[in-house]
């Protein structure tokens, strides 16, 4: 039996500077806009967060070794406009762990880190909700694939930010269980954590 941990973390760097997400090639992914100003996200502005996916896998009864591989990138998202976003990548790694522990550069990391920076993802953000996303027509499926993940953690569908709430989200795993909970509320910043149940996930 081959037992799995996923482990999804996005953390906000700097500022100011579903069922699948529906893919749309244009040059403008928001053709309506409901955005009610309550992430106050100013046009012209880009947004860099810190992602990072770690993932280890073992076989139960085998050994005691786990196979770990990390995916680390910077995440600029930029405002063009009223739910008109634009996500560009950078600065990316793809590591593994050898058979020492020790984390290295994979063996197709400059391959990975061409693919999935090599071109913008428009995206319309509808008050909080990634509601469609824009990909080239040259981008292949499986780099659209992983920017959707990294949409999927930048996408919040909170009623009221002050507020814990548990939803049904719908993202590109699916539809969801899903929980926020208020961690910190001060004056300048809000701070947020966010649980997905994939277990409970339809419509994938």
């Amino acid at each position: 039996m081959m037992d799995a941990k996923f482990l999804v973390i996005l953390a906000l760097a700097a500022s100011a500077s579903a069922g699948p997400l529906s893919v749309q090639e244009s040059d403008k992914c928001s053709e309506t806009c409901t955005d009610n100003g309550k992430f106050k996200y100013n046009p012209g502005y880009i947004y860099s967060y810190d992602y990072q996916v770690d993932t280890a896998t073992s076989m139960s009864g085998a050994s005691e070794d786990t196979a770990k591989l990390t995916i680390q990138t910077s995440a600029d998202v930029e405002v063009l406009g009223p739910c008109e976003f634009a996500l560009r990548l950078r600065d990316t790694r793809l590591l593994h762990s050898d058979n020492a522990g020790h984390m290295k550069a994979a063996h197709r990391e400059e391959q990975f880190r061409r693919g999935v920076e090599a071109s913008e993802l428009r995206f319309s953000f509808q008050n909080g909700v990634v509601a469609q996303i824009c990909s080239g027509q040259s981008e292949d499926a499986w780099v659209t694939n992983f920017k959707k993940g990294i949409l999927s953690s930048f996408q919040n569908s909170m009623d009221d930010l002050t507020k814990a709430q548990n939803l049904t989200e719908t993202d590109v795993a699916g539809e969801c269980r899903t929980e926020y909970k208020l961690v910190s509320d001060g004056y300048y910043s809000v701070s947020i954590k966010k649980s997905k149940d994939i277990l409970s996930c339809t419509e994938r």
